[in-house]
């Protein structure tokens, strides 16, 4: 009985060290790709003519070997400053089904950064938006920013990133943007 009673406390105190621990988040399912969302898949699969501002590097990440890096000293005249997923095999295509849905993404800013990053969903018809806003952001360091977006059914879909080139929504600076994580809620 007391080697039953010691096992069970040391089993407590394993998993309230694991709950207790500021990196454990327990969430549903993703409903995109890790690897193709997280960036560990290479630049092939994503496309943008504004390629002096994007690009995939392992400069900094929060997961993995690759990030998804936005920089620019000086905004151009243009709308908006964009990056697109090309859903070129099944995995990388966004399929998710209407809902309320939780959206996160990891990022990185630098000390002059984009006040907000847009993160579309497309597809047959559809679309979601989610708006990041940096404000209250720390700088120098991996926070994770979310939004609730509300969803219909989007099918063959991709992502298309942008930074508004307004300088109240969006604007010059750095940001590394990892690990894009869709939630059903």
């Amino acid at each position: 009985m007391k080697t039953i009673t010691l096992l069970t406390i040391i089993q407590l105190a394993f998993i309230s060290t694991i709950f207790a621990q500021e990196e454990f988040v327990y969430r549903a399912k993703n409903n995109l790709n890790e690897s193709f969302f997280g960036f560990e898949e290479g630049v092939e699969s994503w496309w943008t003519s504004d390629s002096e501002y994007w690009g995939i590097t392992d400069e900094k990440k929060a997961s993995g070997s690759f990030s998804l890096k936005y920089s620019c000293d000086e905004v151009p005249d243009q709308k908006n400053i964009k990056i697109k997923s090309l859903p070129l095999i099944t995995t990388h295509k966004v399929n998710i089904k209407a809902g309320v849905y939780n959206m996160y993404a990891k990022v990185w800013l630098g000390e002059q950064h984009p006040k907000s990053l847009l993160i579309n969903i497309t597809g047959d018809n559809e679309w979601a938006s989610a708006s990041m806003k940096f404000k209250k952001v720390e700088t120098g360091k991996w926070i994770e920013v979310t939004q609730k977006i509300t969803v219909n059914t989007v099918k063959n879909g991709n992502m298309i990133m942008s930074i508004p080139t307004s300088t109240t929504y969006g604007g010059p600076g750095l940001i590394y943007v990892d690990d894009i994580y869709l939630e059903k809620i």
